[in-house]
């Protein structure tokens, strides 16, 4: 389903390992609503802080092996 390269979703050094639906958008080349919906289906487990939805990079990564 996905061809991504999950090598591009590595945090800089010293950056965190939460993306925003923003970044995981744009690295993905898809819409955040497709991600919000992946979200919503249980296949996509964010991180919840306050009001805000981040996915891990670890979550991202296996997103990608299991969605090749």
């Amino acid at each position: 389903m996905l061809n991504v390269d999950s090598e591009s979703l590595k945090p800089a050094n010293g950056a965190p390992e939460l993306l925003t639906l923003d970044e995981l958008a744009s690295s993905w080349k898809i819409s955040k609503s497709t991600i919000r919906k992946w979200i919503r289906q249980g296949k996509l487990k964010p991180v919840r802080l306050c009001r805000r939805v981040l996915i891990s990079h670890e979550e991202a990564q296996r997103f990608c092996r299991e969605n090749q």
